[in-house]
């Protein structure tokens, strides 16, 4: 310290002058260097995150693939979705198939259990005539089991079609032969040989019927 002391005491005013000068500078060149480091670490970042932020533009056959490559994941998607469908539509047309099969054998059995009734009552007319010659309470029996049946079918939807006195009518009526009448005009029904029904509004059988051709010759002169 006595030595610094000693050695400041010697110099000269503008020799110190210099020294404090060459202090300055070497601060603000250390000063500078800091900042240039700082604004080239700070620009080295930017320039990276730019990089992570926009990367590089895809080529054409980089598009073509990642194009494929989105085809055929939706694809994949598409064939699992109509799998799917088809096995569900499957398993409804089975189930639908297998109800309707049990309706018409449930069906079919309600009408077998009524008829099972006119079966009955068959029976016990035939018991009650072989012990009775009675031809009147014979045919009152058998009236009385055609009127049962026609109730059972009658509840099931079936109605007669309506013939003689009526006008032929294709839709409902099958010519079978055509005959003179004084009785009935031209193109009406005369004769029904065999009863029509309809079930539920539809014709199940046509009525086979005879035609009228209008009066006979004799009494047309």
């Amino acid at each position: 310290m006595a030595r610094d002391t000693e050695k400041d005491e010697n110099t000269t005013p503008a020799e110190k002058n210099m020294s404090d000068q060459d202090d300055d500078k070497i601060e603000v060149e250390i000063q500078n260097t800091k900042e240039t480091a700082e604004e080239s670490v700070t620009d080295n970042d930017i320039e990276h995150d730019e990089a992570v932020r926009e990367p590089e533009p895809l080529s054409g056959e980089q598009k073509t693939e990642a194009m494929i490559f989105d085809l055929k994941e939706k694809l994949s998607v598409s064939e699992d979705k109509y799998l799917r469908l088809a096995a569900e539509f499957d398993n409804f047309r089975k189930r639908t198939a297998r109800q309707y099969g049990d309706a018409i054998k449930t069906a079919n059995q309600n009408i077998i259990v009524e008829l099972l009734e006119v079966v009955d009552n068959f029976q016990r007319a035939l018991q009650t005539e072989s012990n009775n010659s009675d031809r009147e309470s014979l045919l009152k029996g058998i009236e009385l089991v055609y009127q049962n049946l026609n109730g059972i079918l009658e509840k099931q939807g079936l109605e007669p079609i309506e013939a003689v006195g009526k006008e032929f009518d294709p839709n409902l009526h099958e010519a079978m032969m055509q005959t003179s009448s004084d009785d009935f005009p031209e193109g009406v029904v005369v004769q029904e040989l065999t009863k029509g029904y309809m079930l539920n509004g539809k014709v199940i059988r046509y009525s086979r019927v005879a035609v009228s051709s209008g009066p006979p010759e004799s009494n047309k002169e």
